[in-house]
């Protein structure tokens, strides 16, 4: 099992901190791990870990859509971008601290292979840059195959 755990506040990294499991195994024995003496590093503000994107390849053109999951580390201004190999600008959405897309913990966006104006896009590779706060902080690959 994997059990994600998020705290309620801000972790101050000032000060140090302590991470205390409790599990149990099916004959009902506890088993206790403590660390201690944790301290937290790196930006507060963040992806947790490089975003995802499934299906991949997908098909537009058969009404499929591709769903981009990424993790952040607080409630923060996100944006998605996404590009063709030229360079293009092809897709954007904002997404609000605190509000779906910019809430800590996990985000998904889906992308239906169609540009801002409408326009189903060709056969090809994509790019998706994942911006929170302002800094360029995850990218990830698509295919589109018809």
């Amino acid at each position: 099992y994997v059990v994600t755990y998020t705290p309620a506040a801000d972790l101050d990294a000032a000060t140090t901190h302590a991470l205390t499991v409790e599990a149990w195994d099916s004959a009902g024995y506890l088993t206790t791990f403590e660390a201690s003496g944790l301290k937290i590093s790196g930006s507060s503000t963040g992806l947790l870990e490089a975003p995802l994107n499934y299906p991949n390849p997908f098909s537009p053109a058969r009404g499929q859509w591709t769903w981009i999951a990424y993790n952040l580390a607080k409630n923060s201004n996100t944006v998605i971008f996404i590009y063709n190999t030229s360079g293009e600008l092809l897709w954007k959405r904002s997404y609000d601290a605190a509000t779906a897309g910019g809430r800590v913990g996990y985000n998904e966006s889906y992308w239906d292979g169609t540009t801002d104006f409408g326009e189903v896009v060709g056969n090809g590779m994509y790019i998706a840059f994942i911006v929170v706060e302002g800094k360029r902080l995850g990218k990830c690959r698509m295919a589109v195959l018809d």
